[in-house]
Order: structure tokens, then C-alpha cells, then sequence
């Protein structure tokens, strides 16, 4: 099975008024966010301010899980979200929304047909997880929040994704230690 390993240090991380972003993956891998012609980018954030407003993304459907801390999402004429640490929610770019509370956060968008999934994946040390998916998915991508993994003898630590192009069977995750995972499932 194919698979990329893609290491912190080779992430993009830029600014914004409330905190910090950094860019996870994007696909097309020539696309741009701030140009949005991509059909999926993944990324975390920082929100180190009480409250801000999210900047309005039309034809972008998003995922936002919160990773450490908690946050409350407002989608004006839409519903209220209140996330602690893992629970995650599914709005329109285009919703007016706003946020209070200081956190870290892992956001999925997607563009056009493309759709995805985010779950949490909590591993105890010594632990195997054997992780199936559908038939249809494009990419299967692991990113590890916390401790330390081993997939196919590759040994991937905290802050370091995996990515999985087509994958065409299930994914056996050993956790070297405890471990917090994001699982991100893309379809077209």
C-alpha cells in the first residue's frame, strides 16, 4: 500500500489576529488556499483571543474538531456548537460564524463533490488497532496529535501525518505509546 510520511517541520504555519494556522495537506498538491481552487486541505489552528469571527469561505463545507481546550461555534440562523476536547462540528463556509474560547483545532474543508469524515482515534501503549474503510475513499490520512505510532515498521511521532493514496485494504496501527489520533477520510 502507498503511503507518504510527512514530518512537522515541513508544514506551513502563518499568523492571523486571533492566533496561529498551519497547513497539514492540500490536494490538489499545486493548489493554494489562499486562491481556493483545492478540493481538500487539511490544517490545525490556535484561537489564542476570547472570541473571533471566522472568515466567510463560500462552496467550502468544514470540519472543525477541537483538539485541547474548548470552544463554543455560533452559526448565525443555522445551531450552536459547544466542543471540548475531540468533539467536532460541520458548517457551510459561507454560515456567518463566530467562536469563543481559547483552543487548539484540527479543520477539515472540502470543495465541490469532495467529502470527508473526522474522527478521533484514542490508542492505549501496546495497543494494535486494526483500522478498516469503505470502498470508496481516496485518501485515509493519520495525524497524530499525541504519542507515537508504527504502521508497516514506519514509526510516526507527534505533530507528523501519514497519508494514504487510494488505499485498497485495512491499516494496522501499532501505538508505541499512548496515543491521540485524527482520522481524516476523503471521498469524490
Amino acid at each position: 500500500m502507498d503511503y507518504q510520511i510527512i514530518k512537522a517541520e515541513s508544514f506551513t504555519t502563518s499568523t492571523w489576529n486571533g492566533g496561529s494556522a498551519t497547513e497539514l495537506f492540500i490536494y490538489p498538491m499545486t493548489s493554494k488556499y489562499a486562491t481556493r481552487n483545492f478540493h481538500f486541505r487539511l490544517s490545525t489552528a490556535t484561537v489564542n483571543v476570547e472570541e473571533s469571527t471566522f472568515t466567510s469561505l463560500p462552496g467550502i463545507t468544514r470540519t472543525l474538531m477541537v483538539l485541547d481546550g474548548e470552544m463554543t461555534l455560533r452559526h448565525k440562523d443555522h445551531h450552536q456548537s459547544k466542543l471540548g476536547r475531540f468533539d467536532s462540528d460541520n458548517f457551510k463556509g459561507d454560515w456567518n460564524t463566530s467562536s469563543r474560547g481559547k483552543c487548539s483545532d484540527f479543520n477539515l474543508m472540502t470543495m465541490g463533490n469532495t467529502q470527508g469524515t473526522v474522527e478521533p482515534l484514542h490508542v492505549n501503549k501496546g495497543k494494535q488497532v486494526v483500522f478498516s474503510f469503505s470502498d470508496n475513499i481516496q485518501y485515509l490520512i493519520i495525524y497524530v496529535y499525541s504519542g507515537k505510532i508504527k504502521i508497516a515498521n514506519e514509526t510516526i511521532e507527534t505533530g507528523n501525518l501519514v497519508v494514504f493514496e487510494t488505499p485498497t485494504k485495512s491499516i494496522e496501527i501499532i501505538s508505541i505509546e499512548k496515543c491521540d489520533l485524527v482520522i481524516s477520510q476523503i471521498f469524490q
